[in-house]
């Protein structure tokens, strides 16, 4: 992201093109995966609409001059030793009241960890993408494992002139193994 936006924070307005930016953006979150929130992309369309707007009232506008000391003033007071000290003492009373339950749970949490009794759960959306990839994975193994061992038997028997219930001088067993197992070959690959 930095290789993006840093050649931009010293052009003035009329020497930067958002759209280029934007697109830049979404290259990156597409190069390594990123999925890109609503709030993002609102915001993107706010700064190409304050381009256009921008390049009309005020060409040679310097934004991030502009924006620098309101930029230092959030990050100042998000940032401020007094902001720290106030969400201190809003979650002290809550990790007060927790405290004397702590090494009760550290002490669970220790003896599940050596005898391997961890469990993780996550809830969420990869993951059970990633588990019917997995399932539908899983599924197609299974049909080409089945789907071949129908198959060698199916022919080791039609080879062999062996098994039960002829027909036109084949195996029936083993002409119908073969059939349901091509199938079961057919319906892995297409998986």
């Amino acid at each position: 992201m930095r290789t993006v936006g840093e050649p931009n924070f010293t052009r003035p307005l009329n020497e930067i093109s958002f759209g280029e930016l934007l697109f830049s953006l979404f290259r990156v979150a597409r190069r390594f995966r990123l999925t890109i929130q609503p709030q993002l992309i609102m915001l993107q369309k706010t700064l190409l609409n304050i381009e256009g707007l921008g390049r009309e009232l005020y060409p040679d506008l310097d934004i991030w001059a502009v924006a620098k000391p309101e930029l230092e003033a959030i990050l100042r007071e998000k940032q401020s030793v007094e902001h720290a000290a106030r969400d201190f003492r809003e979650k002290l009373p809550s990790w007060l009241a927790t405290a004397p339950e702590m090494p009760g749970l550290l002490h669970d949490y220790l003896r599940k960890a050596t005898r391997g009794q961890l469990e993780t759960r996550i809830a969420s959306d990869d993951l059970a993408r990633l588990r019917r990839e997995h399932e539908r994975s899983h599924q197609r193994t299974l049909l080409a494992l089945s789907g071949g061992a129908l198959s060698i038997s199916g022919a080791l028997l039609v080879a062999m002139e062996s098994g039960p219930w002829y027909l036109w001088g084949f195996s029936g067993l083993g002409a119908g193994l073969l059939l349901i197992g091509g199938w079961l070959l057919l319906r892995a690959l297409r998986g």
